[in-house]
């Protein structure tokens, strides 16, 4: 049986950032009650007498393919799903099927309430738990591709074209197996905590790669735009440049080296180039997701510099320890979520080292996650350092 070495900090760190990631999702309660009002909401759309009668409702964006973060200050969770029915878009108008759908909310004496108008959505607010955006929609072609749907946009007064479950499935194709998680040359040992048993109720675990770096980068950029709001760069662009710089790298810890190694190879390539870089819908190219850098360059270079700072903080992290280390995590993920994976942590290794699973590599140099003078036992916790 393989031990769990504890001089290995990047083997340590990406057990903390996965840590820190499970600890950035809904909760078991907060996940029961997201389920039972999306349910509910589903079942009352599906049974309506209208165009909405037995209409397909699915999850779209973050929500669907598991990179959901939890906001800060305590904001609300946005939830967003899709309403797709299978009628003739052509021949109804965009601002028919928007009303329809409103007066459908609005005529349930449960949300009537709650309902605001948005752009593209009718969103359900519930105060202090979560908002949920449904979209209505219109399958595009049935004979092309049933994923592809038209959405009401009033922003444009007319129909555009979306492809959400196929953005997912996009994103799910970045996959790695199960069994691959985990088990790479520099994480001796570290298995041992994926080969315990997954209990059924914590999808969180199962989590890959690059779903925990969409989350951790979403986590920082919400950090790092506090008080810039306004130029603060979308989920989809992150999720959709994460999604194309992944190679399949079987841990959190390569994943975000390799997807910020890469992004800086790409953005000097573009500067050599004298070209501003877009991103575009993978499954949508003519979709550009950020066509608001041309109206706005400013946007652009806050996001720049957001990956720099990003690229900075990453490379500290790699050569800090102790209480410099902890400050530095606590700045890019905040102090809750950290102290949470911390504990967490702290009692997988005692729980590893009573069951003599635990083992120190006596060798130099390695900025290990416990830190005492040579020996054969467990180390003190870095990030708090020695008193």
């Amino acid at each position: 049986m393989k031990r769990l070495i504890l001089e290995d900090k990047r083997a340590i760190i990406d057990d903390l950032l996965k840590r820190i990631a499970e600890n950035l999702q809904l909760n078991d309660s907060r996940r029961k009650l997201v389920n039972q009002r999306y349910e509910a909401v589903s079942k009352y759309i599906e049974d309506s007498s209208g165009i909405f009668n037995n209409a397909d409702i699915y999850a779209q964006g973050s929500y669907r393919i598991g990179t959901t973060v939890k906001p800060q200050n305590g904001e609300e969770y946005d939830l967003d799903f899709v309403v797709q029915i299978d009628k003739n878009w052509n021949m109804l108008s965009f601002n028919y099927v928007y009303n329809e759908f409103k007066n459908l909310m609005h005529a349930n004496e449960n949300w009537s309430t709650l309902v605001i108008e948005k752009t593209r959505c009718i969103r359900l607010n519930y105060a202090d738990e979560f908002h949920m955006d449904i979209i209505p929609t219109c399958t595009a072609n049935r004979y092309i591709n049933q994923n592809e749907i038209m959405v009401p946009d009033k922003k444009e007064h007319s129909w555009v074209i979306s492809n959400p479950e196929g953005y997912a499935l996009w994103f799910e194709s970045k996959y790695i197996a199960q069994t691959e998680i985990y088990l790479h040359d520099f994480y001796p040992g570290m298995e041992v905590r994926a080969a315990q048993p997954l209990p059924n109720d914590n999808p969180n675990i199962l989590k890959q790669p690059i779903q925990n770096a969409v989350q951790l980068i979403k986590r920082f950029r919400d950090i790092y735009f506090t008080e810039n709001e306004d130029n603060k760069p979308s989920s989809i662009i992150l999720t959709t440049l994460i999604g194309q710089l992944y190679r399949g790298e079987n841990s959190i810890y390569e994943t975000l080296e390799s997807i910020i190694q890469r992004f800086e190879y790409n953005l000097e390539y573009n500067k050599v180039e004298r070209k501003q870089f877009h991103i575009y819908n993978p499954v949508l190219p003519k979709e550009i997701f950020t066509k608001e850098w041309d109206e706005n360059p400013q946007k652009f270079n806050h996001f720049v510099e957001f990956m720099r700072v990003l690229k900075e903080n990453w490379k500290k992290i790699n050569t800090l320890e102790g209480p410099d280390l902890y400050k530095l995590l606590n700045e890019c993920f905040g102090n809750s979520v950290l102290e949470s994976a911390l504990n967490s942590q702290g009692l997988f290794i005692q729980k590893m080292r009573d069951e003599g699973k635990t083992g120190i590599l006596r060798t130099t140099g390695g900025a290990a996650l416990y830190q005492k003078e040579k020996t054969q036992k467990d180390r003190e916790n870095i990030f708090h350092g020695n008193s």
